[in-house]
């Protein structure tokens, strides 16, 4: 398109409808905006990129989350309402000590949670050659 609106440009020069260095601005400013654009190389390796740390975010929130229901649920609904009953009626409910591990299994997954990296750290990790 920029060739043809040069080589239309040029057939008009002559009338006095364009000068000659509108068409080299216009031809110029082509090259120029090829010049500093990436290619489509560059831009295909940062969608890539993009789509992977869109994944990659996705899988630690879903990851994240269901860790920190579940400890939650165990530590604050589970073994309260359990120890509750087991107040109430000791006598059916002597079982209760043996899933003292849940307790301990929620608090290994709220420190997951806190050790695991942010999503941000990763692509900030990421490195994307020139």
């Amino acid at each position: 398109m920029i060739n043809e609106n040069a080589a239309e440009a040029e057939g008009m020069e002559g009338r006095g409808f364009i000068s000659g260095t509108a068409t080299k601005n216009k031809v110029t400013g082509a090259l120029l905006a090829k010049a500093f654009l990436p290619s489509p190389v560059e831009v295909k390796q940062c969608l890539v990129y993009t789509d992977l740390a869109m994944k990659m975010q996705m899988i630690i929130f879903d990851l994240s989350s269901s860790l920190w229901w579940s400890s939650l649920g165990e530590v604050l609904i589970w073994f309260p309402f359990s120890f509750f009953v087991f107040c109430v009626d000791a006598e059916r409910m002597g079982f209760i000590w043996m899933f003292i591990p849940h307790l301990v299994r929620a608090a290994v997954g709220i420190l997951i949670i806190k050790k695991m990296p942010t999503t941000h750290e990763m692509v900030a990790n990421i490195k994307i050659p020139e």
